[in-house]
């Protein structure tokens, strides 16, 4: 049999925008997917893989009849059978194209994943399309249904199988889990061969199951709570897999809902990864109790360099209410021992929770605000809203209660039609996941733009929100007069198109400073200043330079505070105190695109005016008479100072080797300066 597998609709709103090239980078590789890819080839099927993503990006996300245009493509390699993956975020786009497929055809379509799991038979009550589908792992219960569908016999017995008996929706019995991954066919990897070295992100299933209960948590539910973890060896094959098709020196991504729950089995994966030449380096997520710093030196020397810790609220009464019982004394301690030992460490947290309280966000956002003044730029913050999935022991708690608004978690993030809309609202058991449950204790109002907020003001603007914070602000009010400014001309439902628009935030930080009256104002505005710069340089395109070897893209600016001292403030809660303003200094700030970092440095007018020169595209010659101008220096003099200056700037950083050579000058040539410079960490 012929069969194509389909993905989700998930990522194609990126696409042919400025944030293409950063998706592709990081391409999320439909895992299950092209497991079951490689689980059915070895059957003697063949396999086309449609990723709806890509093919989207041929005509755009907003042409004129997509769902047909897509639905022939799956149609085009003439398949016996469709089989789609499925999430929850892209559900109403699935079942929409499988629509469209069944005016076209009568070949039978099959639902696969999480989301189809989850509401089996509410699908199929409500989208008589949907022939099948597979609840749960699909390695075992896919083959099955083909082997069924092939040879005309009972459905009955196709392990796990949802679909109609006579009319009526039958679920046959749960398939059993597989216990060793390591058994499967590797998956099919090929298909995405064409992408060759723009990916630089290679994503690899380490793993299956978590044991905890959160009650918002969906994914426990899929793999029925049970933890495996693949062997080094597996994963080592995994890895050369992937190599072969797009090359060494990538960074591996290592999926799974929560890697180190049995520290013995990670320490004999981590064992065999650590002998491996040249070592491979790679991500996990975990909880904070369950890692160690022993488990975390183990995993950094098998080439683990970041971690995704799944805090989800920085209040303690909160963490019991939701089941997720974490101790919140250990948080910086956890985060602390991970970035000591060189990782980057990424926290994520949600907001939204029907019974969380004022008291309980201004703890998290005190919490996230306490990370980002002891971390700096080695760590990350995430901010979700709660979205009520189905199955989970919240939505049943709550199912009755779900609100539509169209403001949905950023977990669910997908741009909607007003016909996906009227889907939605049709059907608030298939898509409650676009929902939400007012609070008991704290307004939906309360909460809207909480996510931006996190993501964007403090991960961009930290200084500036901890000089409010240290003038006596709480987090929580901090937050409020940032909302009020940024929906100040934004209606509710619309707020969410300030996570793609950075020049909304700026200004609505802008409205808020000038609300608040205090001492520590002018304070902040100049560290609005500083971190509005780096915003600027950071979405800056590059003037010259390749992907491969980008020209890291700079700034001067003036300020009248010491930014080192600012941090230092900021971080022993005194800004008031050691922060007067004084007179202007004036600050280079470099910042890498490749990396995502920067740096600030201290420099004097003249160095400041030979990078303005640079920057203006002058040549040495075109400059020289205005450094002998400025520095009051004869054409030789001013000439040798110059030069032992660009010798400082070049050694730093600041001035690269193709524009030494651009003003005429050649590295061999550059003389050591006495000009005294003072660096700055960002």
């Amino acid at each position: 049999m012929h069969i194509s597998l389909v993905t989700t609709l998930s990522y194609a709103h990126h696409f042919g925008c400025e944030q293409r090239s950063n998706i592709v980078r990081e391409y999320p590789f439909p895992l299950g997917l092209l497991t079951l890819a490689g689980v059915v080839k070895s059957l003697g099927h063949t396999v086309d893989l449609v990723d709806l993503n890509l093919e989207a990006t041929e005509c755009g996300m907003g042409a004129r009849g997509l769902y047909q245009i897509l639905a022939g493509r799956v149609l085009s390699s003439s398949p016996d059978v469709i089989g789609f993956t499925t999430m929850c975020d892209s559900y109403h786009h699935t079942l929409r194209i499988a629509e469209e497929l069944k005016k076209m055809t009568n070949v039978p379509i099959v639902l696969g994943g999480p989301q189809a799991t989850a509401v089996d038979i509410a699908t199929l009550n409500g989208f008589p399309a949907i022939d099948f589908i597979v609840r749960g792992e699909g390695e075992v219960a896919f083959p099955e249904l083909l082997l069924a569908l092939d040879s005309g016999t009972s459905f009955e017995d196709v392990r796990s199988a949802t679909f109609r008996e006579n009319g009526v929706c039958t679920r046959a019995m749960d398939a059993p889990l597989l216990l060793n991954l390591d058994d499967q066919p590797l998956p099919d990897f090929s298909y995405y061969a064409f992408l060759d070295r723009q990916v630089h992100f290679l994503p690899i299933e380490a793993g299956r199951g978590c044991p905890f209960k959160c009650d918002f948590c969906s994914t426990a539910l899929f793999f029925n709570r049970t933890y495996r973890l693949k062997g080094a060896a597996r994963l080592e094959a995994e890895m050369a897999s992937l190599e072969s098709l797009f090359g060494g020196g990538r960074t591996f991504r290592f999926v799974h809902d929560m890697l180190t729950v049995n520290r013995n089995l990670v320490g004999r994966m981590c064992e065999g990864l650590a002998t491996l030449s040249p070592k491979r380096v790679w991500s996990s997520s975990a909880r904070i109790d369950c890692v160690r710093p022993p488990m975390l030196q183990t995993m950094v020397n098998a080439g683990c360099n970041e971690i995704y810790f799944g805090i989800e609220t920085g209040s303690a009464s909160l963490q019991k209410r939701i089941k997720k019982n974490l101790r919140l004394d250990a948080v910086q301690l956890r985060v602390a021992e991970a970035v000591e030992l060189g990782m980057t460490v990424t926290c994520s947290f949600m907001a939204g929770f029907p019974d969380e309280t004022v008291d309980d966000l201004n703890e998290s956002l005190g919490l996230i605000i306490a990370l980002i003044k002891t971390h700096r730029s080695r760590i990350a913050v995430q901010m979700h809203l709660l979205a009520p999935y189905v199955g989970t022991e919240l939505y049943e708690r709550y199912k009755d209660e779900l609100q539509f608004d169209g403001y949905s978690s950023d977990q669910t993030g997908q741009p909607v039609s007003d016909a996906d809309v009227d889907m939605i609202k049709r059907h608030p058991e298939l898509f409650s996941n676009f929902y939400y449950v007012e609070g008991r204790a704290m307004a939906r109002s309360q909460i809207v733009g909480v996510d931006t907020f996190v993501y964007l003001v403090l991960g961009r603007f930290p200084l500036t929100i901890s000089a409010l914070q240290s003038s006596g602000h709480t987090p929580f009010q901090i937050f409020r007069l940032w909302q009020a400014a940024a929906l100040s001309e934004n209606e509710p439902s619309a707020i969410s198109a300030i996570n793609t628009n950075i020049d909304v935030v700026v200004d609505a930080i802008r409205r808020m400073l000038n609300r608040v009256s205090n001492p520590t104002r002018a304070v902040a505005r100049q560290l609005f200043l500083y971190e509005c710069a780096f915003v600027d340089l950071a979405g800056a395109h590059p003037s010259q330079g390749t992907a491969e070897t980008p020209t890291p893209v700079r700034a001067c600016i003036s300020l009248n505070i010491d930014i080192e001292r600012a941090w230092e403030a900021v971080c022993d809660d005194k800004l008031p105190e050691v922060l007067p303003l004084g007179e202007y200094r004036r600050y280079c700030l470099v910042f890498d695109r490749v990396t995502g970092s920067g740096r600030c440095i201290q420099v004097s007018a003249f160095a400041s005016s030979i990078i303005r020169f640079l920057d203006r595209g002058m040549s040495f010659g075109e400059a020289l008479p205005e450094i002998a101008r400025i520095t009051g220096l004869g054409d030789s003099s001013a000439r040798s100072a110059a030069i032992g200056l660009i010798d400082v700037l070049y050694g730093n950083d600041i001035v690269t080797d193709e524009e030494v050579r651009w003003t005429n000058l050649t590295a061999e040539s550059l003389r050591t300066s006495s000009i005294e410079e003072e660096r700055y960490g960002v």
